[in-house]
């Protein structure tokens, strides 16, 4: 028997729309985004009411120009939605959420210093000693090797372009899943470290020790000078929080440290990138004690910090999906966690 064929000019009719099945996000990966969106909520109302609690001043003005971009942004985000495109709805979504997520953490940090703890440099570098090492003769033994030091100055600088870049690498990968769970996690540091800094205030080593700035030729030691907005937020009734001259103050745990932990982790399903971002961050971890004058141990607090956000970060959420869906919570291994368009 003959195929049959339609006769020119005749089309075949079209599925309905309504019978086209839409891309979706596969649950684990549903379930991370919806915990990063209500953990980004009660990180922002909480950033909006904790100043006042506290008695701290902020500038409002000041936090606005990142906001600059959510309209090109909300412009790919609908077009994504009203297509149906998982991946360019993530792309949309995370291309600016840790540069907007670092606003509450900024005011979650300073919040925590104007507690007013008493400084802990002095125990910090006795745990230091305990452990049988001393940040200023690793230090100067890293001025003593300027190619080295070279390194640790550059990965030490890569902290915010890989914050921002890695969730847009992994979308594009089709990463979904770990992309969204970087984000969450970014934020889970912020807390964590503002709610433990409190208590550990630190000048860093520099300071601590009375050492100029340029005293180390091969060591940019600028970072590491973070004293005069800590003594501010501190002790100055009259200090007001601004974006364009806040710091980084807080010492023990480092973010340099937990960042490059989870840079490391986000990166490690990136066949291509594995490797060279676990060496950039490795230098990263080691950059934060001369660029950043930290103490050994605040290093080793900012790893067990990052682990800690990420078991949150990729267990929690997959614990919800599991609840919901009364799925068992093995799950078989998916490098491609979203359906394509």
């Amino acid at each position: 028997m003959k195929p049959w064929f339609p006769p020119k000019g005749m089309r075949r009719a079209a599925a309905p729309a309504e019978l086209t099945p839409r891309p979706q996000l596969d649950p684990y990966t549903a379930s991370v985004r919806r915990c990063l969106f209500w953990a980004s909520i009660v990180a922002a109302f909480a950033a909006v009411l904790l100043p006042s609690a506290v008695g701290m001043h902020v500038k409002v003005a000041s936090f606005l120009p990142p906001f600059a971009l959510l309209p090109s942004v909300a412009i790919l985000w609908v077009w994504a939605n009203w297509r149906g495109l998982p991946r360019a709805r993530a792309a949309a979504e995370l291309a600016v959420t840790p540069l907007l997520l670092s606003l509450p953490v900024l005011v979650f940090s300073y919040s925590a210093m104007h507690a007013g703890f008493p400084l802990q440099d002095a125990r910090l570098e006795a745990w230091d000693s305990a452990l049988g090492f001393h940040a200023l003769d690793f230090i100067a033994w890293v001025n003593r090797h300027p190619v080295f030091a070279h390194v640790l100055s550059h990965s030490y600088s890569s902290f915010f372009l890989q914050m921002i870049a890695l969730p847009t690498v992994l979308v594009i990968a089709g990463q979904l899943e770990r992309a969204y769970a970087m984000t969450l996690a970014v934020l889970l540091l912020g807390i964590i470290g503002s709610f433990i800094c409190m208590f550990f205030p630190a000048v860093g080593v520099y300071v601590h020790h009375g050492i100029r700035d340029g005293a180390f030729a091969n060591v940019p030691q600028t970072l590491g000078y973070f004293n005069a907005q800590l003594d501010a937020v501190r002790s100055d009734p009259n200090f007001i929080l601004n974006v364009e001259h806040a710091q980084g103050i807080v010492s023990f745990p480092s973010g340099h440290a937990a960042m490059a932990v989870l840079c490391a982790w986000t990166a490690w399903p990136l066949r291509w990138a594995r490797w060279p971002l676990l060496a950039i961050n490795a230098a990263m971890f080691v950059s934060a004690i001369p660029q950043g004058a930290h103490y050994l141990v605040d290093l080793i607090a900012g790893a067990a910090m990052a682990a800690a956000a990420i078991l949150i970060a990729s267990r929690f959420p997959k614990a919800l999906a599991d609840r919901a869906t009364g799925a068992a919570p093995e799950r078989s291994f998916n490098r491609h966690t979203a359906i394509e368009a």
